[in-house]
């Protein structure tokens, strides 16, 4: 059985990243670091759209501000949706 979430929508990503930055109260530099990314500059190219993001980057995203990594890629879920996943047969 093949995961049924593995496409990542931009847009949407961008834009629930977005959401999530507004009630953080940290800078970019505090943010990559606690999230283990690159740069600051990874973050502000996350949002603009100029770095690719990976589903392991999402889940990291996720974990931090305590979302569901599917909601934050773009899928209409529960933004708290509980996410698990699964393994293929």
């Amino acid at each position: 059985m093949q995961d049924l979430y593995t496409e990542i929508s931009t847009e949407n990503f961008q834009k629930r990243f977005k959401e999530l930055l507004k009630l953080y109260n940290g800078t970019y530099a505090e943010l990559a670091k606690a999230l283990d990314l690159k740069s600051e500059t990874f973050i502000s190219n996350l949002i603009d759209g100029s770095s690719a993001i990976n589903i392991s980057t999402i889940e990291k995203i996720a974990k931090f501000f305590g979302v569901s990594p599917v909601w934050l890629m773009g899928y209409n879920v529960d933004k708290h949706y509980e996410y698990k996943r699964m393994e293929s047969l």
